[in-house]
């Protein structure tokens, strides 16, 4: 019984990290949704030439890229840090056999948003909110790496086995 009841407590560095995805995922939500809903960028003070010499006419495809994999994809992920057992399908997807799947989910999310960030500091120069989402990325990543949460998520030994 105590087994049960100690599987069910969420280490405080897995609530941070979940607050941390939950908070990416709704923030990279709104503004793929702004950019989604007017392409030209206007309604957020980016005008289309700051796509000159990029493959975009519009920000409509960036948009999109930014609301599915860093809005919802870590939504998904804050999921399944909230109960490692649930959305098992990606579990098919999971190249760590002794983790579960919002382990190596995590780490690809923080490390999709260094990419993300530090791509739009090479193409548009430093900018403060992007040096901060760059930092953020680094602090999920190093977040999931905590023992705690590396444990939290591991698969017990009988159903690696399998």
């Amino acid at each position: 019984m105590a087994a049960n009841r100690s599987e069910k407590i969420r280490p405080p560095a897995v609530i941070i990290l979940i607050l941390l995805h939950v908070l990416l995922g709704i923030g990279a939500l709104g503004g793929g949704g702004v950019l989604v809903a007017d392409p030209t960028g206007a309604t957020m003070g980016m005008p289309l030439s700051m796509l000159d010499g990029l493959p975009f006419r519009t920000f409509l495809a960036p948009a999109l890229a930014l609301a599915l994999l860093l809005g919802v994809c870590p939504l998904l992920v804050a999921i399944g840090l909230w109960n490692p057992r649930a959305l098992a399908f990606f579990e098919l997807l999971n190249p760590s056999k002794s983790r579960r799947w919002p382990f190596a989910a995590s780490i690809s999310i923080g490390v999709y948003l260094m990419g993300w960030t530090l791509g739009e500091m090479m193409i548009w120069g430093w900018v403060w909110p992007s040096a901060i989402y760059c930092a953020w990325g680094g602090v999920v990543v190093a977040i999931t790496f905590v023992t705690s949460v590396k444990r939290y998520l591991q698969v017990a030994a009988s159903a690696s086995a399998r």
